[in-house]
């Protein structure tokens, strides 16, 4: 994995935790980490290999583990970057379900009943 698809992930990372609603600073920092990997000359591989990740600025043990991983699997935890569009997907479809019950509940509180 190169610079930009590692920036990405975390980028990705970030997104879900802002969605969970987690702690607004570690979504932060992994925003911080991936801009300041998207915008290195160096390569992340090189770092990596140099076993220098926590060097990089933003990056601290936590989040270079999760670089590690990425570098060595090619994802992040058991499912990897499949979970993060599984998690995606599920939100998507929780929000049309919502959409749909909303405009029935709509539709039927707008309906006249009468028995006269």
């Amino acid at each position: 994995m190169d610079n930009i698809e590692i920036a990405q992930i975390l980028n990705e990372v970030a997104d879900i935790l802002d969605i969970q609603e987690a702690n607004k600073f570690r979504a932060g920092a992994y925003r911080r980490a991936a801009q300041v990997i998207e915008a290195m000359p160096e390569d992340i591989n090189e770092i990596y290999r140099e076993n220098k990740l926590e060097e990089i600025p933003g990056v601290g043990e936590s989040i270079a583990e999760k670089i590690k991983e990425l570098i060595e699997k090619g994802k992040i935890g058991k499912n990897g970057v499949n979970s993060i569009f599984l998690y995606y997907l599920f939100l998507v479809v929780y929000d049309m379900i919502d959409l749909y019950v909303q405009a029935f509940a709509n539709y039927h509180s707008q309906s006249s009943f009468s028995c006269s």
